[in-house]
């Protein structure tokens, strides 16, 4: 249809951003009805993988319902884990990966991701990945031997919610972290070590508990928590940036 004859006058034309699937291997949203209906104790995967739903366990998290800025609120013995995604991992291997947190802390220490290896949390292997310590965000991943350089993202600010996303790239073994679709650290020649190769080849992620393979603090954070997503690629910054964009809208 061609419209003709009209002058637009004063007109803003909007480009809402939209998060990037490419590459989405787990995604939680309590904002999202279809993530999470306002009760109980699931939390649906909405990326469309069949991966399961995340579980709240310990200490019940409180729930505020505010449609899509709505969140859990976790006092530091509570947490929300996923169900084993090793089946996203392994065909091929693939090392590659992108974990995205939506948090806001009210404390200067706490786990906000950890890797694990097994069910229940904290049995078999199991290490911090993102963590606030000190009032400063790291982030870190396994290697064969042990953590890698752990990387300083930069100081938190507490009851403002931010964005903490985590990439590595298995190709070029870069580790990049980020604040709110920024990249403010990275360290390169790392080689994270695969959840398949081992003897426990299960791949679980826990938010907001505690674990003693840590970080520097390795309590469990207390604060809210309302979105987490798994990539199976690093993303690039522009990327990291457009899930900041397409998010951020909702905690103003």
């Amino acid at each position: 249809m061609q419209i003709t004859g009209v002058t637009l006058v004063g007109t803003t034309v909007v480009d809402n951003p939209v998060i990037v699937t490419s590459g989405l291997q787990y995604y939680a949203d309590v904002g999202n009805s279809s993530s999470y209906s306002g009760s109980g104790t699931s939390i649906n995967n909405i990326s469309g993988t069949a991966v399961g739903a995340m579980a709240l366990g310990g200490v019940t998290a409180t729930f505020t319902s505010a449609g899509t800025s709505s969140y859990f609120t976790f006092n530091g013995s509570g947490v929300v884990y996923t169900p084993t995604m090793i089946s996203l991992f392994n065909s091929p291997v693939n090392n590659n990966v992108t974990l995205e947190a939506w948090v806001r802390t009210s404390s200067d220490n706490g786990v906000v991701v950890s890797e694990q290896g097994n069910s229940p949390i904290s049995s078999g292997w199991h290490d911090s990945q993102i963590e606030i310590v000190s009032g400063n965000l790291k982030m870190a991943v396994w290697t064969a031997t042990g953590y890698s350089t752990a990387i300083t993202v930069g100081a938190v600010t507490r009851n403002v919610w931010q964005q903490y996303t985590l990439t590595f790239n298995a190709a070029t073994g870069t580790l990049t972290g980020y604040i709110n679709g920024s990249a403010t650290a990275s360290a390169s020649g790392i080689t994270r070590a695969s959840p398949q190769s081992t003897g426990s080849p299960q791949l679980y992620y826990d938010l907001m508990y505690q674990d003693v393979t840590n970080l520097g603090d390795g309590s469990g954070l207390i604060g809210d928590w309302s979105v987490f997503r798994v990539y199976n690629r690093a993303l690039s910054a522009a990327e990291v940036l457009q899930n900041y964009q397409a998010d951020s809208g909702r905690y103003s």
